[in-house]
């Protein structure tokens, strides 16, 4: 990020009025297009790589304190460097203290959440524990959630996804800050060390929009979508799943294609079957799952037929149990 600086001199001028007016525009339209006057920033990354917990920006400012962007108020509690790459959390807990002390990110100004209501990070741990992530939406009316995700001591990277509650904040669209708590309203000794990487929060997101499934020849289903960014994109990845609401992983993975169009040919006749698709950026960062569609498949010139393969009595008595098991 660049500092935008203006130094007037005072100095004979010789201008016209339409000049001055120019002059004044270009001065205005730079102002405006310095990050550093938003009111509110949309995404928020951080790859901690720069070996600092500060905000640089603001480092070149004169004589201004630099601004803390991981930071804590119990340092007793947690100690929190940035060193080869990765935000590490030193803990240490003592028998009957700090079961609400917490560590925080608080950026430089309000994050917009709107287009994208997550925070992702990718986290590693040498002890089990339960990891709340808490932002705060509003400090008038104070206005905050608490998300918790269980994080295992196995040493190993796992990605983490917290979705935002609508409820919280859609009444102000933004964040001014986020606190992290580890296993928190437990006051039990306990030690550890957990780093995290790869910070998002409401960053730039490739959707899938407009996923459409059309049954063909019976047999076959074709599919059809939109992407919102055609430019960024490398290919898009196809889920199929035999119940809705199905899971987005190896086993339900099928294809992948860089058109925007597939045909899943040859399939079972008389089933349901639903699809999810994935984008994938040139980056290689994997995005989120479209919208859920399906369609069924059929034997044309075929008629479904309904038959009794079997009751489980002929006589049936009052308030007793009639079984049927019919044959599709």
């Amino acid at each position: 990020m660049k500092n935008l600086s203006f130094v007037f001199q005072p100095k004979k001028i010789h201008a016209t009025g339409s000049t001055l007016k120019i002059n004044f525009l270009i001065v205005i339209m730079l102002f405006i297009l310095n990050p550093a006057v938003y009111s509110q920033r949309i995404g928020y990354t951080d790859d901690f790589e720069n070996g600092t917990l500060e905000f640089s920006f603001r480092n070149n400012e004169g004589n201004r304190p630099p601004f803390i962007i991981w930071g804590t108020e119990t340092k007793g509690t947690y100690n929190l460097t940035e060193d080869g790459g990765t935000f590490k959390i030193e803990y240490s807990r003592t028998e009957g203290h700090g079961a609400f002390d917490r560590f925080t990110f608080h950026p430089f100004r309000a994050i917009s959440v709107t287009e994208n209501p997550r925070i992702q990070m990718e986290l590693k741990s040498d002890i089990d524990l339960k990891i709340t992530v808490s932002p705060s939406y509003s400090s008038e009316p104070f206005t905050f959630e608490y998300i918790e995700k269980e994080i295992p001591g196995d040493n190993q990277w796992h990605k983490y996804t917290f979705e935002l509650t609508r409820a919280y904040y859609s009444k102000n669209n933004s964040v001014q800050s986020v606190d992290f708590y580890i296993d928190r309203g437990l006051a039990s000794a306990k030690t550890g060390k957990l780093e995290m990487d790869n910070f998002k929060m409401a960053w730039y997101l490739i959707k899938i929009k407009d996923l459409q499934a059309k049954l063909v020849e019976g047999k076959n289903i074709d599919l059809y979508w939109l992407t919102t960014d055609v430019a960024n994109t490398s290919k898009y990845k196809i889920y199929r799943g035999s119940q809705p609401d199905f899971f987005v992983d190896d086993k339900s993975f099928i294809a992948e294609t860089e058109a925007t169009t597939f045909q899943d040919k040859n399939l079972e006749p008389y089933k349901n079957y639903f699809y999810k698709v994935v984008p994938v950026g040139k980056s290689g960062e994997e995005f989120f799952a479209s919208a859920e569609v399906s369609a069924e498949t059929f034997v044309p010139g075929v008629k479904p037929s309904v038959s009794v393969a079997g009751i489980n009595q002929k006589t049936v008595k009052k308030y007793e149990k009639f079984e049927i098991t019919l044959d599709l």
